[in-house]
């Protein structure tokens, strides 16, 4: 399990990633991205971002290993909301980063850059898939915690810093530092992870696109996008690693 927040640039409003892929079956109009992948944590841009988002609830199959035994699902309530409104909140929210990071400069870079990444997005609408990362934790604390942050106008400071990772006494490396230098150069453990605390993983363009494929009903939208990758010079379509389909999947607790 990859430990993954997904964001996804979607033509409906949609907060169940499974129900968008079964959308995807139904024609091209529901064709959809990943704009931005951030590892082992909601990072605080998409916290922002989604204050006051609908709230779907999503029930997750689940699978334990061994003689291990659980629930056979997990609830969790996943955001949606128009990118106007994203756009706004991450607007109005310069202050959080500045407080956040203990320097009005840095975290004014890492605002900065969340915002220019949102400037121009293909389609309405945002989804949060954060599945893999609550499932890396306590699952109905860290669902109920992710969802405190949505429904909040005003999340404290400590949750915030919990659901993105960020790490308390170790400052984050200023934005150009983090966006400018290669990763050797970053060289506290730490204080990178502070910095990704920040950052809204984007892509910068090359987003990911789940698309439909009339004449392959039963090929994973992801398998499609490599496809369709590698017969266009379409630098919106972006290779990746190959992924089960999520409305397939079933998380296996060790």
């Amino acid at each position: 399990m990859a430990n993954n927040t997904y964001i996804l640039n979607t033509p409906i409003l949609a907060g169940d990633p499974f129900f968008l892929h079964e959308a995807l079956k139904k024609g091209p109009e529901f064709d959809f991205a990943e704009i931005a992948v951030v590892s082992y944590r909601v990072s605080l841009p998409w916290l922002c971002c989604f204050r006051g988002a609908q709230l779907t609830e999503v029930r997750v199959p689940l699978e334990y290993s061994g003689e291990r035994t659980g629930p056979d699902e997990m609830v969790v309530w996943l955001p949606c909301m128009d990118v106007a409104t994203a756009r706004t909140n991450l607007n109005n929210s310069l202050e959080i980063f500045q407080e956040m990071a203990g320097d009005a400069d840095v975290g004014k870079g890492y605002w900065q850059h969340a915002c220019a990444g949102l400037a121009e997005l293909p389609l309405p609408y945002l989804a949060m898939d954060p599945i893999e990362v609550i499932l890396g934790g306590e699952h109905n604390e860290e669902a109920t915690k992710l969802a405190l942050c949505f429904k909040s106008d005003s999340p404290p400071l400590e949750l915030l810093k919990h659901c993105s990772g960020y790490n308390d006494g170790f400052p984050p490396f200023s934005a150009e530092d983090f966006y400018g230098t290669s990763g050797a150069k970053l060289d506290h453990v730490a204080r990178a992870h502070s910095s990704r605390a920040l950052d809204a993983g984007l892509m910068a363009g090359h987003f990911y696109w789940h698309r439909f494929k009339p004449d392959d009903k039963g090929a994973s939208p992801v398998d499609v996008g490599i496809s369709e990758a590698a017969k266009t010079d379409d630098p919106s379509l972006k290779k990746g690693p190959w992924r089960r389909p999520w409305w397939r999947t079933w998380w296996r607790l060790w």
